[in-house]
């Protein structure tokens, strides 16, 4: 096998020049190795393959998975919100002033705390409900019969008339008097008026009513207890038609404010300003202003 001369000439015959005489030379091929066969070669493989495959090809349509998901999200969710309805403001309504109804504790209608009957009418010291108010029998004989402010059943009350006189089982009974607490600690009370038949208040009778604004008393009244209307802050109107007082119990006034005004008639003026201040504790910068009381 001719490979190349050593400066790398491929050609086999080579002139070379000496003096004035060309020499040629040709080179002798190289013997090439001879490879040897192997004595036995291997004529199977050395892995013979399973007789039956594993698992049977698949034929058909071969589906290949995409790559997007075959379902597209929903873009709104299932139950469509309830839409709230516009609230459109109505109109508002003329707002009247509202008159304060006064409330009349009296009535036909005979309701006895004490269990009793028209047998039993006449006991003293029986209390009967009548209306808004409660009332306990005083004097049961003779021909004036006679009943006392008890209580007021109607707590929300602001504006109480005490009446001149209630019927029981038929028969009339002057309303005198104003039992000692009767309205002690009433929460609502603005206003009072005195029956005309009133002589005289409890002890306590509008203690604590801070509340209460005015009161009128009438002109039968001769006496007014203790402590009547002590811790009645607010009172400002106390209209005393009576020139009859002759009694004002302890504290009677007490804790009244000193923008009270009183209003009595020129005859009792100089008398009440001394007897409440004094003994009734009211304050002394109280107004007193003698005027025609009603």
């Amino acid at each position: 096998v001719w490979k190349c001369w050593d400066d790398g000439d491929t050609n086999q015959t080579r002139t070379i020049k000496m003096g004035t005489e060309d020499k040629h030379y040709t080179a002798l091929a190289e013997k090439a190795p001879i490879s040897e066969p192997t004595e036995n070669p291997t004529v199977s493989p050395s892995v013979q393959p399973t007789s039956n495959p594993t698992s049977k090809p698949i034929t058909g349509t071969i589906i290949y998975p995409s790559r997007e998901p075959s379902v597209q999200p929903t873009a709104t969710p299932g139950v469509t919100p309830t839409v709230q309805p516009a609230l459109v403001p109505t109109a508002q309504p003329t707002v009247m002033p509202v008159t304060e109804p006064t409330v009349q504790p009296s009535g036909d209608n005979d309701d006895y705390d004490k269990g009793g009957t028209s047998s039993d009418v006449a006991d003293k010291g029986l209390v009967v409900k009548k209306g808004a108010a409660k009332y306990v029998v005083t004097k049961a004989s003779g021909k004036n019969k006679t009943v006392a402010f008890n209580q007021l059943s109607n707590k929300s009350a602001k504006k109480v008339t005490i009446p001149n006189q209630i019927k029981i089982d038929g028969k009339v009974y002057k309303v005198t008097a104003i039992e000692k607490n009767a309205f002690k600690d009433e929460k609502k009370l603005k206003e009072v008026v005195l029956g005309s038949n009133i002589q005289s208040i409890g002890d306590a009778a509008f203690i604590n009513c801070k509340k209460l604004q005015s009161v009128k008393i009438s002109k039968k009244v001769t006496k007014i207890g203790k402590n009547v209307f002590k811790g009645c802050a607010n009172l400002k109107t106390l209209v005393v038609n009576s020139d009859k007082i002759t009694s004002v119990g302890k504290n009677a006034f007490k804790g009244v404010k000193t923008n009270v005004t009183v209003k009595t008639s020129k005859k009792s003026l100089k008398k009440y300003s001394k007897m409440f201040v004094s003994k009734g504790k009211m304050p002394k910068k109280a107004l007193f202003v003698a005027s025609t009381v009603k």
